[in-house]
């Protein structure tokens, strides 16, 4: 949060077309927001069935209070093979063995 991370920032800018800065969890300590401010957006990266939504727009406010754009997010680890609201969307969309295909995809390559 002071003058040298914000000098960095504009030297940065002057050389690259994007900046991506990987920071600790909001929740945990205060340092992203400081971040943010920086920044010309965030994205939000929620692992699924970890934290409950109160918990996920409170630090969105937070966000929003250091004045960094909210670009969106991404719900990461989601679990396609159990039933439940998931598995039916994935299911529907890609198929029903659409986790499993990936798996074997993956493997081979």
């Amino acid at each position: 949060g002071n003058k040298y991370f914000q000098q960095m920032m504009v030297a940065l800018r002057r050389v690259f077309d994007y900046i991506i800065i990987d920071t600790p969890p909001l929740g945990s300590v205060i340092d992203s927001a400081i971040v943010a401010k920086e920044c010309d957006g965030a994205i939000l990266i929620i692992k699924a069935n970890t934290i409950d939504y109160r918990f996920a727009v409170k630090v969105k406010d937070q966000l929003e209070k250091s004045g960094c754009r909210i670009l969106g997010a991404i719900l990461t680890m989601v679990p396609v093979k159990k039933k439940g609201y998931y598995s039916k969307y994935y299911n529907s969309y890609y198929g029903k063995d659409y986790s499993s295909d990936y798996a074997v995809n993956k493997r081979k390559k």
